[in-house]
C-alpha cells in the first residue's frame, strides 16, 4: 500500500498546516484502497460531469463516516503510480473536511501544496498554502483545489451509497509485521479494500412513467445517483425505449 511508505516517510514530509502529526493521522485514519478495475473506471466516468456548483443535489451526501479517512487508488503514469487523500473531518456531523493529497511517481512521494477545506452544506471552500508551496499561480490554485475537492466529494458520496460498494478487510499477516518491527519498521496497517457490487438490481417496471419513458426510440441510460428518503442509491445502467421507434446512440468523452 501507498500509505505504509508514506507511514515510514512522514517524518521526511512537510505538512504546515492541517494536521499537526502526520503519522499519527495515517495510522488512525479509516482505510480505502481503490484498484484499478470497474471502480476507477467509474470514478473517471463520474468525475467527468461532476460539480461542486449548486447546482449539484448530491453533494450534501458528501459526508465523512469517520473522524479520519485514507482514500487510496492508482495516479500517475505509470502502472505503479499511486496517489491517495487524507481527509479530517473539521466538526461532528462530518459535513465539513480538509483534505491533503499525496502522490507517488517513480518512487518518489510528493505531498501537494495545498491543503483544501469544504463544508458540503453550504459548498464554501477553502484553500491553505503550505510553506513549500512557491510561487504558484492562481490558475493553478483554483484548478488543484476544484479537482481535490471534487475527488473527495465524489468518493465519499460513493461510499455514503447505500448499494454500490462492498468493502472488504485486508488484515497485513502477523508474521510479516513481527519482520517489519524486527527491522525497527511500524507494523502494516488493516484496510478496506472496495469492490463494487455485482448484484445491484433496480426495478423499473412498474409506474406509468415508465411506459411515457418506453415510448421513446431505444437508448441507453447511464448509471446515476438517486436520492431517497432512507439514503442515496446507485442506478445502474440500462438500456430503455423501443426498438421499433429507432436507436439512439451516444458517445461520452471520459475525463482522466
Amino acid at each position: 500500500m501507498f500509505i505504509h511508505r508514506i507511514i515510514d516517510r512522514a517524518s521526511d514530509i512537510e505538512v504546515t498546516v492541517g494536521c499537526t502529526d502526520l503519522k499519527s493521522s495515517l495510522i488512525q485514519a479509516v482505510k480505502f484502497v481503490i484498484e484499478t478495475g470497474p471502480v476507477t473506471e467509474l470514478l473517471s466516468t463520474l468525475l467527468n460531469d461532476w460539480s461542486i456548483g449548486k447546482n449539484n443535489e448530491f453533494i450534501s451526501y458528501a459526508r465523512m463516516p469517520f473522524a479520519q479517512l485514507w482514500i487510496e487508488f492508482p495516479g500517475g503514469c505509470a502502472k505503479r503510480d499511486k496517489q491517495g487523500y487524507l481527509l479530517n473531518a473539521l466538526n461532528d456531523q462530518g459535513t465539513a473536511w480538509q483534505t491533503i493529497h499525496f502522490l507517488e511517481m517513480a518512487g518518489e512521494i510528493v505531498c501537494s501544496p495545498l491543503i483544501c477545506e469544504f463544508d458540503c452544506e453550504s459548498q464554501i471552500f477553502n484553500t491553505s498554502l503550505m510553506r513549500h508551496a512557491h510561487s504558484l499561480d492562481d490558475e493553478f490554485i483554483n484548478r488543484r483545489t476544484f479537482l481535490d475537492i471534487s475527488k473527495s466529494a465524489l468518493v465519499l458520496c460513493l461510499l455514503n451509497c447505500k448499494n454500490l460498494l462492498v468493502p472488504i478487510d485486508v488484515i497485513p499477516s502477523e508474521r510479516l509485521n513481527k519482520a517489519r518491527q524486527r527491522r525497527g519498521k511500524l507494523p502494516l496497517v488493516s484496510h478496506k479494500l472496495l469492490r463494487l457490487r455485482l448484484d445491484v438490481q433496480n426495478d423499473r417496471s412498474n409506474g406509468s412513467s415508465c411506459s411515457n419513458r418506453d415510448s421513446r426510440r431505444l437508448h441507453l441510460v447511464r448509471g446515476h445517483f438517486k436520492a431517497r428518503k432512507s439514503g442515496l442509491y446507485w442506478w445502474s445502467p440500462f438500456v430503455r425505449g423501443s426498438k421499433e421507434l429507432g436507436l439512439v446512440t451516444k458517445d461520452y468523452l471520459v475525463g482522466a
